[in-house]
C-alpha cells in the first residue's frame, strides 16, 4: 500500500528563489557595511559585522520563506513583501550596530537612538531596497 503524492503542503522552490536570495544576502552584506557607524566597538562580540555570514544567511532564508509562502501570481506583491521584510531587518542590524558602537560609549534614550538610527540608515536602506526590488523582480519575472 502507498501512501498518496501530494505536495500541495509543500513548498516549492525555483532556481530563480535561490537566485533571489543570492541577491538578499550581497545586498544584506552591502547595506550592513555601508551603515555602519564610524565608532570603536565596545564588544566586538556583540557587532553585526562579526557575524556578517550569519545575518546574510538569515537574510537568504527569510527571501526563501517569503518566496516558497506567497503564491501569488502577482510579481511586484511577492517582490515588495520581500524588499519591505528585509529593510525591517537591516533597520534592526543597524539598530543592533549602532547600539554597539555608539550608544555603548554614551547616554542616550531610546527616542534619540531611534532618530539617529533612522537617519543613519535612510541612504543605505533606500539604495539597496530599490537594487533588491528592481533584481529581484527582473529574476521572479523570468
Amino acid at each position: 500500500m502507498s501512501l498518496p503524492k501530494s505536495n500541495a503542503l509543500l513548498p516549492r522552490f525555483a532556481p530563480r528563489h535561490f537566485v533571489a536570495a543570492t541577491a538578499a544576502a550581497v545586498v544584506t552584506a552591502a547595506q550592513l557595511l555601508w551603515a555602519a557607524p564610524d565608532a570603536p566597538v565596545a564588544d566586538p562580540d556583540a557587532s553585526a559585522l562579526s557575524y556578517l555570514l550569519v545575518a546574510c544567511l538569515c537574510a537568504s532564508v527569510m527571501t526563501l520563506v517569503w518566496l516558497a509562502l506567497l503564491r501569488s501570481r502577482r510579481v511586484a506583491a511577492r517582490t515588495a513583501v520581500v524588499v519591505m521584510s528585509l529593510a525591517a531587518y537591516w533597520l534592526l542590524l543597524n539598530y543592533g550596530e549602532f547600539m554597539v558602537r555608539v550608544a555603548a560609549w554614551s547616554t542616550f534614550d531610546s527616542t534619540s537612538v531611534a532618530l539617529h538610527v533612522l537617519a543613519a540608515s535612510a541612504l543605505p536602506v533606500a539604495v539597496c531596497a530599490t537594487v533588491l526590488l528592481f533584481f529581484v523582480s527582473r529574476v521572479l519575472r523570468g
